[in-house]
């Protein structure tokens, strides 16, 4: 009866034990992941068309803790990435362009390494490059 008695105890400590277990591991509080939301200050800038650096401002909401800068692509080898080593901000080294050229357009994209679908896109315009030179002529002989 003794033997009994301990075993229906220990069957019934392991059953409380079994339900604590499998109620733990089915939790309810699981969220759902929501993908970060990345943007320019503005979607557009116009660049002068004799070169320049110039820094954007852009923002990154919703992201995980500790996630990775974003990393930038441009679409033309007249505009290069400086400085992205802090985050919001992005520094573009742009060409002068031609004195012949009209004007031409590039795209600089943003996105998140670990959320590739995660992009912000900015359109850099450039102007004609309207800068003159002159010569002076000063010591004519006849």
């Amino acid at each position: 009866m003794y033997k009994t008695k301990n075993l229906w105890q220990l069957l019934s400590l392991l059953g409380v034990f079994g339900c604590l277990l499998a109620f733990t591991a089915c939790s309810d509080d699981e969220k759902e992941t929501v993908p970060p939301v990345m943007s320019f200050e503005t979607n557009s800038v116009t660049l002068a068309g004799k070169g320049e650096t110039v820094t954007l401002n852009y923002s990154v909401t919703d992201a995980p803790a500790g996630f990775l800068l974003p990393e930038a692509t441009v679409s033309a080898d007249w505009v290069r990435v400086a400085d992205h080593s802090t985050l919001g901000q992005i520094t573009l080294e742009v060409d002068a362009a031609q004195l012949d050229m009209e004007g031409r357009t590039a795209q600089l994209i943003l996105t998140l390494p670990e959320f590739p679908t995660v992009q912000a896109t900015c359109t850099l315009t450039q102007g004609k490059n309207e800068e003159a030179f002159y010569i002076e002529i000063t010591d004519l002989q006849a």
